[in-house]
């Protein structure tokens, strides 16, 4: 799966393969061998990167991640693609006046809705649940706004691009 990782203002891709219990990173075409283990409950990690052993301090703080390696501290983002493609589809759609219409990221199967036509809902409040690919992905609401309508039932299979939902901006 590829993750985005954000630090400052510069942001690095990178792909993660998991075989046999171990895993390896492919970043800017080079494939590198980590094994990366939580010592007790503490927030200090044991990370081997290409053999090399390093003592990581990682703390989840406001939807980032602190870290602390090396006698350097940064702090970072990191999204995986999945995430990356939903917050990209409901931003494109959101232009926070007027109707705004959410469509599905991918096909799936409609597990939960969690509001009803006519209910107001806050940025970011979540609205139905999807699974696709063995995962449930929250849909959030992209702007505040009345829910004007709801296109798929609980239950349903749907397409990607398939709408889900429209909310009217307040």
């Amino acid at each position: 799966m590829k993750y985005f990782v954000t630090i400052g203002d510069k942001e690095y891709e990178f792909e993660a393969n998991g075989e046999n219990g171990r895993t390896t990173l492919i970043f800017e075409k080079r494939s590198i061998s980590v094994d990366f283990k939580r010592i007790g409950n503490s927030p200090m990690y044991s990370l081997l990167l290409d053999g090399k052993s390093y003592d990581v301090w990682a703390s989840s703080q406001n939807g980032s991640i602190q870290i602390g390696i090396g006698g350097q501290s940064y702090s970072a983002r990191v999204e995986d693609e999945r995430q990356r493609l939903l917050k990209q589809l409901t931003r494109s759609e959101a232009k926070g006046e007027g109707l705004v219409s959410v469509k599905a990221p991918m096909p799936g199967l409609v597990v939960r809705i969690a509001v009803e036509e006519g209910i107001s809902v806050k940025k970011g409040e979540g609205v139905m649940v999807i699974e696709a690919m063995k995962m449930e992905n929250e849909i959030k609401a992209p702007i505040s706004g009345i829910v004007k309508s709801i296109g798929v039932r609980q239950g349903d299979a749907i397409d990607k691009n398939a709408l889900l939902f429209e909310i009217r901006s307040e």
